[in-house]
């Protein structure tokens, strides 16, 4: 747990502050006090003192929505699918990337930049969550305002969860071969405390028992940890890095005293192009349709029915 000095010497950075709000904006926002939980939900953030005030009430890390809400506090448990996508105005795609060992989550976070990178996306973010991974972030306005006919606003969770499943299984046999360049099969067996049965399937590595791509973040109300907050197990801050830089990543700027402002925006939303990522979830919905059917044609016993008359010519 960081020491109540360490936090409010930190919250109390006027740069730190502008920054953890600017992050805010139509956000659900919830506050973590310690091991005491999170305070009350929904919440907002709008004030750079606000984040002093809760830091002297004793936060320690701040968090906020995936999703883009027009009016936070209309938000309660509730509310059925059909009004929160009244109240949604968009969502960010955000990828939890996660391995007890960084090494992996660095190698794993820089094949995902490429693939966003090979679908022509520019404003991709990252940030290291403060521990062991990374999270990735590509901004609402840069996919297309519908697809096939359907506000892509209204596609939350299962657009960015089949996003997630679409670039794991694009850089699947990469990561395999990147792991396995590294890392022993031994070695990477112990790094992901499972057994060997269940790390070797088919006779291959499978890379995602080793390391995740965690879906499990993409739901809705649910939070991650905001850039520049405290990361309550290791004491270290969750930066944003350049993207393309990953493997370059060093821990030591991650500790409160080295923490710089970074020029390197987290969901930076100026200057984006609408639309730049309607290649991606495009394909990542395609993709999935056609595993859903060969699952569907795999498990059925197809059978057809003789024809006893002649089909008329319009048809």
């Amino acid at each position: 747990m960081i020491d109540l000095s360490t936090r409010l010497l930190y919250y109390k950075r006027p740069d730190i502050q502008k920054a953890i709000v600017a992050c805010a904006k139509d956000k659900e926002v919830s506050v973590k006090f310690g091991d005491k939980g999170f305070g009350k939900r929904p919440d907002i953030l709008k004030y750079p003192n606000e984040v002093l005030e809760m830091a002297m009430q004793g936060a320690t890390s701040f968090h906020c929505s995936e999703e883009l809400w027009s009016n936070v506090m209309s938000i309660n448990p509730e509310l059925k699918r059909g009004e929160l996508d009244v109240l949604r105005k968009g969502w960010d795609l955000v990828l939890d990337i996660d391995c007890s060992e960084l090494e992996i989550s660095m190698i794993a976070a820089d094949l995902l930049v490429k693939a966003l990178r090979h679908h022509g996306i520019t404003r991709v973010s990252c940030k290291f969550s403060g521990n062991h991974g990374f999270h990735l972030a590509v901004p609402f306005e840069a996919f297309p305002e519908t697809v096939e006919g359907v506000e892509t606003r209204t596609l939350f969770p299962e657009g960015p969860r089949k996003i997630a499943g679409f670039l794991g299984h694009m850089i699947k046999d990469h990561l395999r071969k990147a792991l396995l360049t590294q890392y022993s099969v031994s070695e990477l067996v112990k790094i992901s405390e499972k057994k060997k049965e269940q790390v070797i399937i088919g006779g291959e590595l499978d890379p995602f028992t080793v390391v995740d791509i965690d879906t499990i973040l993409i739901a809705s109300r649910h939070l991650y940890r905001m850039p520049y907050s405290f990361n309550e197990k290791s004491g270290l801050v969750s930066v944003p890095i350049h993207p393309d830089k990953v493997l370059q990543f060093n821990r030591a700027i991650a500790t409160p005293k080295n923490v710089k402002v970074s020029k390197f925006v987290f969901l930076d939303r100026e200057n984006v192009v609408r639309g730049e990522a309607a290649k991606l979830i495009r394909e990542a919905l395609d993709f999935h349709l056609e595993e859903e059917e060969v699952e569907e044609l795999g498990s059925k016993k197809i059978e057809f029915e003789e024809i006893q008359e002649k089909v008329p010519v319009e048809l």
